[in-house]
């Protein structure tokens, strides 16, 4: 395996990491936090602007 495809390969692991995180939040306040629902109904992007 080339230096190249590991470093490429651990990114992409990590950053799934990351995003299976970010979800699991997103429920954990959704059900924890009252009107946390409707704040995601009104707020299109909450973690990166125009992005997610």
């Amino acid at each position: 395996m080339t230096p190249q495809l590991l470093l490429q390969s651990l990114t992409k692991f990590f950053l799934g990491f990351i995003i299976i995180g970010l979800l699991i939040l997103e429920a954990v306040l959704e059900q924890g936090l009252e009107g946390y629902g409707e704040y995601k109904q009104k707020v299109k992007y909450r973690i990166l602007p125009f992005i997610w």
